[in-house]
Order: structure tokens, then C-alpha cells, then sequence
């Protein structure tokens, strides 16, 4: 006939077996953790980081400059009227505007 040893522990909150007390102290420490990890995907830390490393770990690439003649016939007419116009009753005029692309991604920059 076998006999089973039951161990038996009056605080069931203990740390040692047979208490849970270390489950949910892990448990309690797993959900915060996870729980930081949602927040910090849902507010996209991660594109942030990966936008400011590759910032100083990416070769600088020399830019692909537009050229606004190759646009409409309206563009062309209003830029060959602020190249020649000496007048001062526009607001603001910018001359020689240009946008560059900054290597392989599709933001600009505007060089006056």
C-alpha cells in the first residue's frame, strides 16, 4: 500500500511551495511590463527611436533635386513673373525655391 505525502501550508501566500506568493508577485510584474510594451507600441516609440538612429547611422546620400520647369504652363509663367518682377505689392515672395528629397525617403526639404 503506498502512502502520498500531502505537504500542507497554512499561509497559502507564501513564498516557498506550496504558496502561490511568487506567481503573483511574477504575474503582477508581467502585467505591467506587457502592459508598457502596448503603450509604447500604440504611441510608436519604436518608429521614433528607429527615425533617430538612423539619423546619425545612415550614410547621407546626396538628394535628388526637382526642377519646377517641368511642371505646368501656369507654374512656369508665375515663376518667370517673380524672377522679373521688381514690384513690391506681393505679401511674400520666395525666389529660387527648391525641393530636395533627403535620400531614399520620400520627405523633402525646402532649400531657400
Amino acid at each position: 500500500m503506498y502512502f502520498i505525502r500531502l505537504e500542507f501550508q497554512e499561509n497559502y501566500l507564501a513564498w516557498t511551495n506550496p504558496g502561490i506568493g511568487r506567481y503573483l508577485i511574477f504575474l503582477a510584474w508581467e502585467g505591467v511590463a506587457f502592459f508598457a510594451i502596448v503603450l509604447l507600441i500604440e504611441y510608436r516609440v519604436h518608429h521614433a527611436c528607429a527615425r533617430f538612429l538612423a539619423h546619425f547611422f545612415k550614410p547621407s546620400v546626396g538628394g535628388i533635386s526637382v526642377d519646377c520647369s517641368l511642371g505646368d504652363d501656369d507654374v512656369l509663367v508665375e515663376k518667370e513673373r517673380v524672377m522679373i518682377s521688381e514690384d513690391t505689392d506681393d505679401v511674400l515672395v520666395i525666389k529660387e525655391l527648391t525641393k530636395k528629397y533627403a535620400g531614399e525617403s520620400r520627405k523633402f526639404l525646402l532649400l531657400i
